[in-house]
């Protein structure tokens, strides 16, 4: 059998040696690097997400208050329209007590009981009622 001699055995260990240290050390560098990577990647992420939740904040706070805009715009018409749906309601009844007594009047005033020509009480109501004004 043949011996190594000691010198080929020692260059032997050394470079296993430094195969191995190699071996580490690139493990080593490249565990590094992919861990900044992922903290790079992870401080982008929750960065991302800061910055989608505030535009998601901004974005319901603008549609919030367009939402209270016409809430309250359909309150002030809705308060309108009450108040202009009465405001007809008594101009309906003031225009049929108006009705009432221009016949009555003119039937009075030409002894007449079949209503059927305008006095003059019922020439000016008509006249309001086309034109605004009781005139002639």
């Amino acid at each position: 059998m043949i011996k190594p001699s000691g010198n080929f055995v020692i260059t032997i260990a050394v470079y296993l040696c430094v195969l191995a240290a190699g071996c580490v050390l690139g493990y080593t560098l490249s565990k590094q690097h992919y861990t900044t990577q992922i903290a790079e990647l992870e401080r982008d992420y929750a960065q991302g997400n800061v910055a989608l939740q505030a535009a998601y904040a901004e974005a319901l706070q603008q549609a919030q208050t367009e939402k209270q805009k016409w809430f309250n715009f359909a309150q002030k018409q809705g308060v309108q329209l009450a108040q202009t749906a009465q405001e007809l309601d008594d101009t309906r009844e003031q225009v049929k007590k108006d009705i009432t007594h221009a016949i009555e009047q003119d039937q009075l005033a030409n002894h007449r009981d079949d209503g059927e020509c305008f006095g003059d009480h019922g020439l000016r109501l008509y006249n309001r009622a086309l034109y605004g004004s009781e005139t002639d």
